[in-house]
């Protein structure tokens, strides 16, 4: 995931590569309420049968005319009215609203739990961490990552 991209049309960048392909999806910086709904901000890319399947025989990597990789583009818009309701493009409307209804369900636990907020932080701080420092950042430096591990599977029932 890449937060550090003011100056590209998206902000927000987060890609995932998988044997059957890669998916990037990309969304607008804080505030922009006005973005562009027809621009697609989900690529979906697929390999082709042959690569996932284990036919490929060549020792070379394939070229994208042996590919025949698909590449779809969609665009997938949260809802204006969650957008103008909070920062993060809605994700801070959205967490909030799981949490007000799991307090009026009287739920025994939230969707997000403690650990998660902790792991978010302590993955922002590690960020910022190295930038200043030019160097990896270790979470072990900002948690105790085994209680942190025990904390994340209590909640999820594991």
């Amino acid at each position: 995931m890449s937060m550090f991209a003011e100056a590209s049309a998206f902000q927000f960048e987060v890609s995932a590569v998988g044997e059957r392909g890669k998916l990037e999806a990309f969304m607008p910086g804080h505030g922009d309420k006005d973005e562009d709904k027809s621009l697609p901000n989900v690529r979906i890319g697929r390999r082709s049968e042959e690569l996932t399947s284990g036919e490929w025989k060549s020792t070379r990597p394939p070229g994208p005319e042996q590919t025949k990789a698909r590449v779809q583009h969609v665009a997938v818009h949260a809802d204006a009215r969650i957008v103008a309701a909070g920062d993060h493009h809605g994700s801070t409307y959205i967490e909030l609203d799981c949490v007000v209804r799991a307090v009026a369900e009287r739920a025994k636990m939230a969707h997000v739990s403690v650990a998660d907020s902790i792991l978010a932080v302590a993955i922002g701080m590690a960020a910022h961490r190295s930038i200043e420092e030019l160097r990896r950042v270790p979470l072990a430096e900002l948690v105790d990552v085994e209680r942190l591990r025990q904390m994340l599977d209590a909640h999820d029932g594991r």
